[in-house]
């Protein structure tokens, strides 16, 4: 057996596994999870979030500067402690270099995934009506889907903004709302349409 060919060939096939390790373990481009799909009013989010079972919270941390970024986990908060989704399930995603899945189911406790395990999740999630989804991420716009509602944050932001109120027929979505229209919505939930 040559040997020269031998250290060739071993030399080779190493350099195809270490380049297959290394574009292997690069992460991946994620799709746009919103392409090609057909948006839909705000009446029809909310009127699909009354049934659901199970509501997910997503916080899209990434690319995001300090500031955008708590504006995206207060939003977050925010929607995720309104009174309307009291008895529904609720899952909390975490998305950064990795992902923090979070329930609130007691003793549960907080599970770290790779981006790619929870970017699935997500997507299993879309169109199953059983389902809603606020994916809170960093961008200029709002979009909406028969069960997602993806609401563009930025470096401005009202506390409590994003909050989920009990209407007379399904749940009514506030975003990103002024002091004095939050002020007038809590005094009319509270007085039971004004004074």
């Amino acid at each position: 057996m040559n040997v020269k060919a031998l250290a060739a060939g071993v030399v080779i096939v190493l350099a195809i596994a270490i380049g297959a390790y290394i574009f292997l373990g690069q992460p991946q481009g994620f799709k746009d999870p919103w392409a090609g799909r057909n948006g839909t009013s705000m009446g029809e989010f909310a009127g699909n979030l009354g049934p659901a079972a199970e509501v997910y919270f997503v916080m899209d941390l990434r690319g995001a500067d300090e500031k955008t970024r708590t504006n995206i986990m207060q939003c977050s908060a925010d929607m995720a402690f309104s009174s309307a989704l009291g008895g529904k399930g609720k899952e909390i995603y975490s998305l950064d270099k990795e992902c923090l899945r979070i329930g609130d189911a007691e003793g549960e406790d907080a599970a770290t995934l790779t981006l790619a395990q929870c970017l699935s999740e997500i997507d299993a999630a879309r169109g199953n009506l059983s389902k809603s989804i606020f994916y809170v991420r960093n961008a200029n716009g709002t979009m909406v889907f028969e069960n997602e509602l993806v609401i563009g944050m930025n470096a401005n932001y009202t506390y409590m903004g994003c909050s989920i109120s009990t209407g007379a027929s399904q749940p009514q979505l506030q975003l990103n709302a002024s002091v004095e229209e939050i002020a007038n919505s809590t005094w009319e939930e509270l007085t039971d349409g004004g004074p």
